[in-house]
């Protein structure tokens, strides 16, 4: 395209995207906004769930995936 200039004023781009991974933060967001109480029955139940993941991973790495699973 010896002496001829191209001009891509009008030419149009097209883009694909994919979304590979998403975060809902929305349960952080609402934990912001609870009272004291509620934080401290939050603290309860987040003690509770964290005993029973880690039972759970324990389970898991013996194989007993049965076990880990009901955890």
């Amino acid at each position: 395209m010896k002496g001829k200039s191209l001009s891509y004023a009008d030419a149009e781009l097209l883009f694909e995207v994919q979304l590979v991974n998403f975060v809902d933060n929305s349960a952080a967001e609402a934990l912001q906004n609870l009272s004291v109480d509620d934080h401290k029955n939050f603290n309860t139940i987040l003690k509770a769930a964290q005993a029973e993941h880690l039972a759970g991973n324990h389970l898991f790495t013996k194989d007993e995936i049965s076990g880990a699973i009901s955890k």
